[in-house]
């Protein structure tokens, strides 16, 4: 098959301008992936006696002995509130996620990747039913929206939902292969790279077409009223082990 879609062109110019898009739109997904780490940053932070509060800090200095010490109830005299380097805006400082709340950042990223697991599976069977380009563009768009939606979060739990369908939005374009979304165009990006080659050339292009319509054709007779799960990807030896390869690449 690839000895065929090397002669009908499958490394023209349409195909370099194809992956280079397709490539820097997937910024987004860099940036979605590593956004927490910026965002979940835990900047320095004390614990500021009560009369403190009302004063420019009085006698109190942010030292060794209020860093990072969690308020306790029944300790009000020494501990009242919690105080941040304000050098730093982080969600931790948004909602003073430290102390009893503390979980929240990584459970922020735990269900992060869920959603990126979950998009992954969905996209696959949505691709099937939809087709790769209109579900591709969806995506797009859904991470977009969403991202937006996210920066304007009045809570730790509502960032939390969006952060899970900016996962699945990330999962759908992560699972999506940039060359498969437009099977079909190998041909047509090599004759307009080519539209001067002589008859000779069209008629080798005409004859490689019809042999992979041939295979195309047996292939779909094959898996005629069969199909297709997960299972499949590691069937087969050679299958396998290419699977399980991206899969611990990813």
């Amino acid at each position: 098959m690839e000895s065929l879609l090397g002669e009908v062109g499958a490394g023209g110019r349409f195909q370099v301008q194809l992956v280079a898009s397709v490539k820097f739109a997937d910024m987004s997904l860099a940036w979605g992936m590593m956004q927490m780490t910026f965002a979940g940053l835990v900047p320095d932070w004390w614990c500021q006696p009560p009369e403190a509060a009302n004063s420019s800090h009085g006698n109190w200095s942010r030292d060794n002995t209020t860093f990072h010490i969690c308020p306790v109830s029944n300790n009000s005299d020494t501990c009242g509130e919690v105080v941040f380097d304000d050098s730093v805006q982080t969600i931790v400082n948004e909602w003073t996620l430290v102390c009893d709340l503390d979980y929240v950042k990584p459970m922020v990223t735990s269900l992060q990747m869920g959603g990126v697991l979950f998009g992954a599976l969905l996209g696959g069977q949505v691709s099937d039913s939809l087709g790769r380009r209109p579900t591709a563009y969806l995506a797009y768009l859904a991470n977009l929206i969403v991202s937006l939606v996210t920066a304007f979060s009045i809570s730790w739990r509502m960032f939390a939902i969006m952060r899970v369908l900016i996962g699945v939005t990330l999962g759908r374009i992560s699972g999506k292969c940039a060359m498969a979304g437009c099977q079909g165009a190998s041909a047509g990006g090599r004759s307009s790279d080519q539209s001067s080659g002589t008859g000779q050339r069209e008629a080798e292009t005409k004859d490689t077409l019809e042999r992979l319509q041939e295979v195309m054709e047996e292939e779909l007779k094959a898996g005629q009223g069969r199909r297709y799960t997960y299972i499949d990807v590691y069937r087969g030896w050679r299958m396998a082990v290419t699977s399980l390869a991206i899969n611990f690449i990813w």
